[in-house]
């Protein structure tokens, strides 16, 4: 078996090439690669794709998102485990091992991972190279005049009953677009933005104090310039063969610029992200005097994209939904684990400060 590399100058071409138009599973999507090309914080001569081959061909790949991590009073490089596959007839042949350790070599033991499987975590762990970092504790929000959509496509076996469960939807409807009612912010100014610019940037960097990663302008806007998921109502033929999210019916993503109508003074500045029916909130950063204006205008952008789910993790968010929900929503909670590898040693003592969308969560 051999380890094949690629670093972020060689995804550009490797995407556009005729090899990776003829492969069976294409290791990477095409927006990806260009994405990986273009961030910001990525060397040229990172190393991003493995690819590991036999006879010709591939047995599993491997994926990595270049980053800066602030611990411990220094910027440390740290690539991102941001996939990991392998082709269901060389499963249990080593080839999962042999990548990680081939990644973790290339990025000198300095790497980070999220949103894993069970499965994956069992592997990480019995490798012996990670340790726990944070867990963020959030909330899954689901808009009960949709009860039925959300069960549909979690019980996939009660479809035949449908037509069953969106009669009683119909009925138990109005009683839930009561609690719907739109509350006035008329104090505040919500506008969307195409990019952050010099004033939000300075509103984002004096909240930024304490977070691990320290995002600003050039790295937030690249974020929302080149995304991994493109908007199409079907998959075309290089998304049927690739193994993780290049596609999706609705994918938007926007920022909002919150600003105090009579002083005229920016008082907050978020990312939404939307997939399918679910709302997240990968960026945000507000002053927590108006938190219960923020939430509820979210809430009310919620039921305006017809999203069934909101996602958050953001602090001020989760205190603030989980003491003022309304009988129209159903909470539970999310929790999402983040580890570092041992080569980066923590000695600082605290509760780090995490974004939703730190790491490649913002891009799914």
């Amino acid at each position: 078996m051999h380890i094949k590399q690629l670093n972020a100058a060689q995804l550009r071409d490797f995407v556009a090439s005729a090899t990776f138009q003829n492969m069976p599973n294409v290791p990477i999507s095409q927006i990806r690669g260009l994405s990986h090309a273009a961030n910001p914080r990525a060397d040229a001569t990172d190393i991003l794709l493995f690819l590991a081959e036999e006879n010709g061909e591939m047995l599993g790949y491997f994926g990595m998102l270049s980053d800066w991590i602030y611990l411990n009073g220094k910027a440390e490089k740290v690539g991102w485990m941001s996939c990991l596959w392998i082709d269901p007839k060389a499963r249990g042949k080593g080839v999962a091992k042999a990548l990680i350790e081939n990644a973790l070599q290339a990025w000198d033991d300095r790497m980070m991972v999220t949103e894993f499987t069970v499965e994956a975590g069992k592997l990480y762990h019995k490798m012996g190279i990670f340790q726990d970092l944070a867990i963020s504790q959030g909330i899954r929000i689901y808009d009960l005049q949709k009860w039925d959509s959300i069960i549909l496509a979690k019980k996939t076996k009660l479809l035949p009953f449908s037509a069953f469960l969106k009669g009683i939807s119909f009925v138990t409807k109005p009683f839930f677009a009561f609690f719907r009612q739109k509350k006035q912010r008329e104090n505040l100014l919500f506008t969307p933005i195409n990019e952050i610019d010099e004033t939000a940037n300075a509103f984002i960097l004096k909240k930024n104090e304490g977070n691990l990663f320290q995002r600003s302008e050039k790295e937030l806007n690249w974020l929302t310039h080149f995304p991994w998921i493109a908007q199409m109502p079907e998959k075309d033929d290089i998304a049927k063969r690739y193994h993780f999210s290049a596609q999706s019916a609705v994918f938007e993503q926007v920022w909002i610029q919150v600003k105090e109508k009579k002083a005229n003074k920016l008082v907050a500045c978020f990312m939404l992200s939307l997939r399918e029916e679910t709302l997240k909130t990968p960026y945000f950063f507000a002053e927590h005097t108006y938190i219960t204006e923020i939430a509820e205008w979210i809430l009310s952008y919620m039921y305006a994209k017809n999203a069934s789910i909101l996602l958050t993790f953001q602090p001020e968010l989760v205190t603030y939904f989980k003491q003022h929900h309304s009988l129209n929503l159903y909470i539970r909670n999310a929790t999402r684990h983040y580890m570092l590898s041992k080569k980066i040693q923590i000695t600082e003592n605290k509760i780090f400060n995490i974004q939703d969308g730190d790491g490649d969560c913002t891009f799914t």
